[in-house]
C-alpha cells in the first residue's frame, strides 16, 4: 500500500509543498481549483518542475479536478465548458504519468429557485446528461487512470456508471459514512476497482477533513486493519490540509500500521 497526501500542507503554493513534501509519502494529491476570480492550475513550466521532482525523488501524483467544474451540469453551456476545461488540465498534466485523476459527479438535482415549484430533475437525465461527458473522457485517456469519487449521495448513483465505461473508483470513507453508506461494503464489493481511498478525520459543523487525531482511535484502527488485511496495494491518501493534521494524521497512521504488523506476525506464530 501507498500513502499520500495533498498539495496543501504548507500554506503555499503546489511546487513548495511537493519540495517539502516529497520524502515523507509515496504519492502527492495535486488539488486544483478554478473559479471566476481564482485558479491554481500549473502552468506548462509548472508541470515540467513536478515532473522533475517526480524523478528526482520517486514521488507519483495523482490529480484531484476542479471541484469547481461541473460536467454533469444542467446548464448545457457550463457543462461543456467545465467537460473541455477538464480534458485540457489532464492533458497538460499527463506527463507526470499521474495515478490517477479523481472525478467529481455532482448531483445538483433541485435548483434552488424551483424548489416551491417542485422543479425537480428526474435520474435518467442526470445519468444521460453524465455519460454523455464521460464518453468524452473515456475516448481521450486510458479508463484505468479515471477514479470517480463518491461524493456526499449514495454510491449506488455512479456505481452503474463506472462499471459501464469500465473506471476506477476513489472511495471518500467520511463520504460514505456521511450519506448513511456502508464503506466497508463498498470496498469488499468494489475491490478490484478501487484506485483510492480518502481517509481524514470526521467533518464537524464549520470543518472539514480533519486529521486522523480527530477522531476515535477505534475507528483508524478499524480502517487500518481491514485495508491491510486485505492487501490493498493501491493508494491511501491522508486528504488532510495543514501541518497539524498531517503530522499528526501521519503519526497516527503509522502507529497502526505497526501494531496491525506485530498482531500479524503473532498470529502467523
Amino acid at each position: 500500500m501507498k500513502i499520500g497526501t495533498t498539495s496543501y500542507i504548507y500554506p503555499d503554493d503546489i511546487i513548495p509543498n511537493v519540495s517539502k513534501l516529497a520524502n515523507l509519502v509515496d504519492d502527492i494529491e495535486l488539488v486544483l481549483f478554478e473559479g471566476r476570480d481564482y485558479s491554481n492550475l500549473p502552468s506548462e513550466e509548472d508541470v515540467s518542475t513536478l515532473r522533475e521532482i517526480s524523478l528526482e525523488t520517486g514521488i507519483s501524483y495523482t490529480v484531484h479536478l476542479p471541484i469547481d467544474l461541473d460536467l454533469c451540469s444542467k446548464d448545457a453551456d457550463y457543462g461543456k465548458f467545465s467537460l473541455n476545461r477538464m480534458i485540457e488540465i489532464m492533458k497538460l498534466t499527463y506527463s507526470l504519468n499521474p495515478r490517477g485523476y479523481i472525478v467529481h459527479l455532482p448531483r445538483r438535482n433541485v435548483i434552488p429557485e424551483s424548489i416551491n415549484r417542485g422543479e425537480v430533475e428526474s435520474e435518467e437525465k442526470w445519468v444521460l446528461r453524465t455519460e454523455r461527458s464521460l464518453s468524452e473522457i473515456f475516448i481521450e485517456f486510458s479508463n484505468e487512470i479515471i477514479c470517480i469519487e463518491n461524493l456526499s449521495y449514495p454510491i449506488r448513483h455512479i456505481l452503474p456508471i463506472t462499471e459501464e465505461f469500465d473506471f476506477k473508483l476513489c472511495l471518500d470513507i467520511s463520504h460514505a459514512i456521511r450519506c448513511s453508506d456502508n464503506w466497508e461494503e463498498i470496498y469488499d464489493n468494489n475491490f478490484d476497482r478501487i484506485k483510492v481511498i480518502h481517509f481524514y478525520g470526521p467533518e464537524t459543523q464549520g470543518e472539514g477533513h480533519t486529521g486522523l487525531q480527530k477522531a476515535e482511535r477505534s475507528f483508524v484502527t478499524s480502517v487500518t486493519d481491514k485495508i491491510l488485511s486485505s492487501n490493498f496495494s493501491e493508494l491511501l491518501t491522508l486528504e488532510v490540509f495543514g501541518t497539524e493534521d498531517f503530522f499528526e494524521s501521519k503519526r497516527i497512521l503509522e502507529e497502526e500500521i505497526s501494531a496491525w504488523k506485530r498482531r500479524f506476525s503473532s498470529q502467523v506464530e
